[in-house]
């Protein structure tokens, strides 16, 4: 049991150590691979999309009758679902932490955001009306893999490309976390909140290395556990315990700094509209899945971000520029 469990665990951590090698060497290397592996997970989305419409206009409609059959209020189940749909709708918040690798992210990034989100709302609607075209409800919730599911009933002799289609999703998910958690630990370090050894930078590649090398390592840890239910559930209380914090602190700076300057700016009810749906299953994990929560916390990036923001930072007496040191590879 112990060797499948390693074998496991490496299989799953050689993608993380070759997705830190590419962002260590250069940062047009992972943007590039970034776009590759994005572009191929759309490919295959469109690809269950049409699948499904085509059983839909030949009449397959059975799945959609009494649609509401078998659901529930519970607040409990609620807050489950909600942490099911934030994590899949997760990375639109990915662009902030690189905003100073952008050109001009003062018009961009708004931008970017909304077109990117607009996408993905789109194409995960028509996914999910595609896999219900296809798969009775008894059936997509015994599903280890809905996808795989959905490839092995309709796809016949190219089923087996659902599987590859999926771990380049995965790998493309990870890549983007590699680039966004990396620069976060890096820019946290520069400031002061975590060790200057962090702050240091490949000074041929221009790329951060300890910070990648760290996140890497951390990582490491989350195989703990070798359940992806309970690595899902804790990415998405990290994911929603970020936001509601970062987004709780917009308010305390517009009383606390109102004259900073807002190039972006949206409106309180915006900020409160976004926070509400947050809190439940951020409360719901911390009362319910509490140990879950402390055995994953001290490994997640995020949280080492919301510890940094909790502590306070001491007076810089050193350049603002970013340490520097020579090739390592």
């Amino acid at each position: 049991m112990i060797y499948l469990y390693l074998s496991f665990s490496l299989s799953l951590l050689s993608p993380s150590v070759i997705l830190t090698y590419v962002n260590c060497k250069k940062v047009r290397w992972a943007t590039r691979v970034q776009d590759l592996l994005a572009l191929t997970k759309v490919f295959a989305l469109i690809v269950i999309i049409v699948v499904g419409l085509c059983h839909l206009f030949r009449g397959t409609t059975q799945n959609y009758e009494d649609p509401m059959e078998g659901t529930t209020t519970y607040p409990a189940l609620l807050a489950t679902t909600f942490y099911h749909t934030f994590y899949a709708y997760d990375g639109w918040d990915s662009l902030n932490d690189v905003m100073e690798e952008l050109k001009d992210p003062i018009r961009n990034m708004p931008r970017a955001i909304a077109i990117s989100v607009t996408c993905v709302i789109v194409i995960y609607t028509l996914t999910n009306v595609a896999y219900f075209a296809v798969l009775p409800k008894d059936l997509m919730l015994a599903s280890p893999a809905v996808a795989v599911t959905f490839g092995n009933l309709t796809l016949g002799v190219m089923a087996w490309t659902i599987p590859v289609f999926v771990a380049c999703s995965i790998s493309g998910a990870l890549n983007g976390y590699t680039i966004t958690y990396s620069r976060l630990l890096f820019v946290s370090a520069r400031r002061g909140h975590l060790p200057r050894l962090l702050s240091l930078v490949q000074i041929e590649n221009n790329t951060p290395v300890t910070s990648l090398m760290f996140l890497t390592f951390m990582s490491m840890w989350m195989f703990v556990t070798s359940d992806v239910r309970v690595l899902i559930n804790y990415m998405a209380f990290a994911g929603n315990l970020m936001h509601v914090v970062c987004i709780s602190s917009f308010f305390w700076f517009r009383v606390k700094h109102p004259d900073w300057p807002r190039p972006i700016k949206f409106g309180s009810a915006s900020h409160s509209s976004y926070n509400r749906p947050r809190v439940l299953p951020v409360r719901h994990a911390v009362v319910k899945q509490s140990p879950e929560v402390g055995k994953c916390g001290p490994r997640h990036p995020r949280h080492w971000f919301i510890l940094c923001l909790l502590i306070p930072r001491p007076q810089r007496t050193s350049p603002k520029s970013p340490q520097r040191h020579g090739s390592i590879f």
